[in-house]
């Protein structure tokens, strides 16, 4: 299996991206970057997209860069356990299978930006 480094920095997840459609990263598709606004003094901002693996083997999304926005991006995932829900960060990333597509969205997988330097709009 590949393991990916994908620096997405603000071209992908920053306010000035949220309109950007897509872009390409070897096999991978990652369409509709997008973060959502944050309250002014709010430490951390969240960021969702659609990852696709045209590839004919399974790919690791391992790392998220974003120094314009944050010196700390993270992938995490929110799951129900016992009836309570939880977040955590995914140290070890996001496998993309071959062939598959991949959603972070709101209440699932997503990127943290960990003491975000200024408000999202």
């Amino acid at each position: 299996m590949k393991r990916l480094l994908a620096t997405l920095a603000v071209l992908a997840l920053s306010a000035s991206a949220v309109f950007a459609h897509g872009f390409t990263l070897g096999n991978l598709e990652i369409h509709h970057p997008a973060s959502k606004a944050t309250l002014p003094g709010q430490p951390v901002g969240g960021g969702f997209m659609t990852i696709t693996n045209k590839g004919a083997e399974a790919d690791r999304l391992v790392s998220i860069a974003g120094p314009d926005v944050s010196d700390d991006v993270q992938i995490h995932e929110m799951a129900v356990e016992n009836n309570i829900m939880k977040m955590r960060q995914l140290p070890e990333g996001i496998e993309i299978p071959a062939g598959a597509t991949v959603e972070l969205k709101s209440g699932g997988l997503h990127v943290m930006f960990m003491k975000i330097k200024h408000p999202f709009k």
